[in-house]
């Protein structure tokens, strides 16, 4: 709120345009930012721009990616598969809502919250398509620690254990696990998200 004299809050609140200027990373991150404190932005009623966190989920929603098989689940920063490190980022940035229907609805998108929490499944379910044999994740191509972290802080912070053998995707119908079958890369042999990252 106040940066050397810098209103970070404001700026964020007085435009919902630019907060996707630079594309889905924007919202992503205003929301993770200002949810590290329960930061509210500031309601302006004569700005019919003016910023929400439920018009930054329905930006979010809006941008999940549908593949060209029809297959819908995941998030990219552009193109027609979805990407581990921004599928991660997303759920990061929606986890707080996902099993609080009251907070969700205090943010007033306009998604119904059946339809958001199917959204976030589906992005749980598109992330386990993605895992590497060793349990670990890449992004563009490249295996590396950075798209596994994100991968472990999306899982935990809806409330997933990384390490389960089972995790329930109710609104789906799905179940997954991030402990895979193993595999050796580099060497090392690994069958789930957190070695992988350790390896």
């Amino acid at each position: 709120k106040n940066v050397a004299g810098y209103d970070f809050i404001e700026k964020l609140s007085s435009s919902h345009r630019f907060s996707y200027r630079q594309g889905i990373n924007g919202p992503i991150w205003e929301i993770i930012a200002l949810n590290t404190r329960s930061y509210e932005l500031y309601p302006d009623a004569s700005n019919d721009d003016v910023n929400t966190f439920g018009k930054m989920i329905d930006y979010i929603l809006k941008g999940e990616v549908v593949q060209v098989d029809g297959t819908v689940g995941g998030w990219t920063l552009s193109g027609k598969k979805p990407d581990a490190d921004m599928t991660g980022m997303a759920l990061q940035a929606l986890a707080p809502y996902y099993k609080d229907e009251t907070l969700y609805a205090k943010t007033g998108a306009k998604v119904s919250y059946a339809d958001f929490v199917k959204a976030v499944e589906r992005g749980v379910l598109a992330l386990n398509n993605m895992q590497l044999d060793n349990g670990g994740f890449g992004s563009f191509g490249t295996v590396n620690s950075e798209s596994t972290v994100q991968v472990i802080v999306a899982l935990t912070a809806l409330g997933f254990d990384p390490l389960a053998s089972s995790i329930s995707l109710t609104s789906i119908g799905k179940t997954v696990s991030f402990v895979t079958a193993g595999g050796t890369h580099d060497g090392v042999y690994s069958n789930n998200v957190i070695d992988a990252l350790l390896t």
